[in-house]
């Protein structure tokens, strides 16, 4: 992500005024004037409750409530999730996480990461039991090709989710970048790089 350090301008003249104006003073080179790195985690998310699919749906999917309920009710019925009405973020004790992520290993676009899962060993994150239905979850290991649409989508959230709550939380490294072009105008530009898992 690059952002000039000036912030956004909307008058179009006056955008391309100065980026001639770096141009013509930078002579198609830049000065780079600060490189910072940083080390930050991003904790692995809580198992999959209800209000957490529908946000999901909502923000990631572009998908409407009704449609992501309908979408996982659908895959329930058909054996593919769990019940996905619960509101509880929390592994029982004896729930069976190992046998359900052997599942997946050999899931074309997943597998690689079910098996890194069984081979650093299962540790859950631990949310809340509000003593329902256990946490949404994939039940049986299924490819795009069987299903479609909207229940695709709403499934490979899910299956992605449940993984991503037994992985290790990541090790992020944040750049920041400042470069000058010319005698005034600065941008700085951001990065991300997953360091581990």
């Amino acid at each position: 992500d690059i952002q000039w350090e000036r912030g956004r301008v909307f008058d179009a003249k006056v955008c391309e005024m100065l980026l001639n104006k770096a141009k013509a003073e930078a002579k198609g080179m830049v000065d780079i004037i600060a490189v910072e790195e940083s080390e930050k985690k991003q904790g692995r998310p809580v198992p999959l409750n209800t209000t957490a699919l529908l946000k999901a749906g909502s923000k990631g999917l572009g998908l409407s409530p009704h449609e992501t309920m309908r979408a996982a009710e659908r895959l329930y019925t058909s054996g593919f999730i769990s019940y996905p009405r619960t509101e509880t973020t929390s592994y029982a004790k004896n729930f069976d996480l190992k046998g359900l992520v052997k599942g997946h290993t050999s899931h074309p676009d997943w597998g690689e990461c079910a098996q890194i899962i069984l081979a650093t060993g299962i540790n859950p994150k631990r949310g809340t039991d509000a003593g329902d239905h256990p946490p949404i979850t994939p039940v049986r290991s299924v490819g795009r090709e069987t299903l479609g649409g909207t229940e695709w989508r709403v499934y490979d959230y899910v299956s992605r989710h449940f993984l991503g709550s037994l992985m290790p939380d990541a090790k992020l490294r944040h750049t920041r970048v400042v470069v000058q072009a010319g005698e005034v105008e600065r941008f700085v530009g951001t990065a991300i790089q997953i360091e581990d898992p």
